[in-house]
């Protein structure tokens, strides 16, 4: 066989094995992953599948406690020839007010780096609870996104810009008091990951800042002043923080690392 010969057989060979691939049922796909998506706690119990590996979509699947309505996904083959895997993903929520999420994601299997952007839509603030990242139904309001870039690696987020806002805030220990809306920009300065928010429309006039460094310590700083129409129970909370400034605004501070 001539070298010739050679580089056509192996011109094949690969072809047909990523014809495979891409023509792959994304139902044999998920079965085989099936136990490793299991262990990070991703259930698939009455799941249902259509497409290809390739691009497909799966149906009624449940993350820890938050059920997802669907994600499908569609592979980007230019991505390939640029050494990275990329993806476009789309998420539907259930529940009331028709919640999605999208994002165009590229990750870098030799540097390790994922990078997401065009991360855009809402959900509602009860997928706190379900994840377990606050107590169960402590808070409710809708949170909406619109991130340009987020660069991730090793695990740790090192850059992003974007936007996002809570709308329409409440708290399950202050019932029928509405907290009001608020906006975040959210930008990379230097290593260190910034969002500035403040309030839209609430009863607590608020500015503040909160940053994250590469090594997970965070920051946070918020200045607050009760407004003219705020429930006396926030403003008897305010009092906590002590002494305001000359301008009416009361601090509060806290850090950490996640």
């Amino acid at each position: 066989m001539t070298r010739w010969h050679l580089r056509l057989l192996l011109l094949f060979l690969a072809s047909f094995s990523l014809s495979l691939v891409v023509h792959l049922p994304a139902s044999l796909a998920l079965s085989w992953a099936g136990p490793a998506l299991q262990r990070s706690g991703l259930s698939l119990a009455g799941a249902g599948t259509s497409g290809t590996v390739w691009q497909g979509q799966v149906d009624n699947i449940t993350y820890r406690r938050l059920d997802i309505s669907r994600v499908a996904w569609e592979w980007q083959a230019a991505d390939l020839l640029r050494g990275v895997i990329g993806t476009a993903l789309h998420v539907s929520l259930p529940g009331a007010g028709n919640h999605q999420l999208g994002a165009d994601i590229e990750f870098d299997p030799f540097g390790g780096q994922l990078a997401v952007s065009s991360l855009q839509g809402s959900a509602d603030l009860s997928i706190a609870s379900k994840l377990g990242l606050v107590p169960p139904e402590l808070v409710s309001g809708e949170l909406l996104i619109n991130i340009r870039s987020l660069v991730v690696e090793n695990g740790v987020p090192i850059a992003i810009d974007g936007q996002g806002a809570l709308e329409n805030l409440g708290n399950l220990y202050l019932p029928g008091i509405p907290l009001g809306s608020y906006q975040a920009r959210l930008t990379t300065e230097g290593n260190t990951l910034v969002g500035r928010f403040s309030d839209l429309d609430a009863p607590v006039e608020t500015r503040g800042e909160v940053t994250l460094a590469p090594d997970g310590r965070y920051q946070l700083t918020a200045r607050l002043r009760p407004r003219e129409n705020a429930a006396p129970i926030l403003v008897s909370g305010l009092d906590f923080l002590g002494p305001a400034d000359n301008d009416g605004f009361k601090t509060f501070k806290t850090a950490g690392r996640l």
